[in-house]
């Protein structure tokens, strides 16, 4: 996970372009307290980032040691982070 580089999604050193908007970053936020919360183990980041671009910035996060996997398992949201592809046109 260390070489996923958040930033703006036009930036061709991105990979993880911004959260979407306030609402879908407190959702995020939400969730990675959830599991947090039923004793998982945060091993990725899961947090903001400050960039020179203004945007909702969080970094990938990856639980360990999930009791309850249906419960915060990665939910597919296409508003959500997505991945970029540097071969692919936008």
């Amino acid at each position: 996970m260390a070489g996923l580089t958040v930033g703006h999604a036009l930036d061709p050193g991105t990979r993880i372009g911004p959260v979407a908007d306030a609402s879908q970053l407190a959702a995020n936020l939400g969730q990675i307290k959830k599991c947090w919360s039923k004793g998982e183990v945060l091993v990725g980041c899961g947090k903001l980032s400050k960039r020179p671009t203004t945007g909702h910035y969080l970094s990938p996060a990856l639980f360990t040691e999930a009791a309850n996997l249906a419960g915060c398992r990665a939910r597919r949201n296409r508003r959500a982070h997505r991945l970029r592809d540097p071969g692919r046109r936008l």
